[in-house]
């Protein structure tokens, strides 16, 4: 059975004053619009992921709070050798966890369990620096006029 999400284009608060989902923010966009306006503890759900693939290698990056629990993993892949490097890490209360009011907008940080990922804007991109046991990353992503990124509200 299809579904058909709407896709908003402007941005949008994703809780009504009283702290219930606004219905507004239901749906989809290709840049972020959503404004995490959340109330109460245990309600925020936050990720950051990136996955950046080159000539050489593979890197993933997520960073998130559940309030409850901070859930971080770092993955790299050597694509000459087929090494790969895995850490993840669940860090209780999301301690150590902080994120921008606005995907894209801001710096979000998150460390704990042997992992520290750090997401931050600049003028030209995105900056992502990773550390996690035995591997160490830093990234410039350029994000030209126009670039896409998706995020996604459901009930």
């Amino acid at each position: 059975m299809p579904t058909h999400e709407r896709e908003i284009t402007e941005p949008v608060d994703l809780c009504l004053p009283g702290g219930r989902l606004n219905p507004e923010a239901v749906g989809w966009t290709r840049r972020p619009l959503h404004r995490a306006n959340l109330r109460g503890w245990g309600r925020a759900k936050r990720w950051e992921y990136w996955g950046v693939v080159t000539p050489s290698h593979v890197i993933a990056l997520v960073a998130s709070s559940l309030d409850y629990a901070g859930v971080h993993g770092v993955y790299v892949l050597d694509r000459a050798t087929g090494a790969e490097v895995s850490h993840d890490a669940v860090v209780p209360l999301a301690r150590g966890a902080a994120f921008p009011e606005r995907s894209g907008r801001g710096t979000a940080r998150v460390e704990g369990g042997g992992v520290r990922i750090v997401i931050e804007q600049t003028a030209g991109g995105t900056s992502l620096r990773a550390h996690a046991p035995r591997v160490t990353a830093e990234l410039q992503v350029p994000l030209p006029d126009g670039h896409e990124s998706l995020g996604v509200v459901i009930p």
